[in-house]
């Protein structure tokens, strides 16, 4: 069975090119921002991985990882940015990501942290169980 990954980027290219690189390994949901985000893992409690920009209207990366961690800690969370700086990774490591990656994103790069948080996330299942 195929892992989901949800991708929240504001800028709708990054988002399309992104979803499509993915899609042909994963199962893909898009949203625009963290609300939309928010409202999809509501309704969708198969998600395993959030890809998400940082900077984004209505509801940023970082809000939208606290709910996560707050929500369903078994969701690992990839944090990407435009503006990347040394605090906005340490913030983004502090508040639970599992990764923090710069745009623009290499695609190799991306896969390689999203195939790492699964087996992170597969190992966690079987430490619980």
């Amino acid at each position: 069975m195929k892992s989901s990954i949800l991708i929240v980027e504001n800028d709708k290219n990054t988002r399309e090119s992104l979803a499509r690189a993915l899609s042909g390994n994963y199962i893909v949901l898009t949203a625009s921002n963290g609300k939309e985000a928010s409202n999809l893992l509501d309704q969708n409690q198969n998600i395993d991985i959030v890809v998400t920009d940082i900077m984004m209207y209505e509801m940023g990366g970082f809000e939208l990882l606290e709910r996560i961690r707050s929500t369903n800690k078994n969701i690992n969370t990839i944090m990407i940015t435009g503006h990347s700086d040394i605090f906005s990774a340490e913030a983004a490591i502090n508040k639970g990501a599992y990764d923090y990656l710069s745009k623009p994103i290499k695609l190799d790069k991306l896969e390689i942290s999203i195939k790492n948080a699964i087996k992170s996330k597969k190992l966690r299942f079987w430490d619980e169980g």
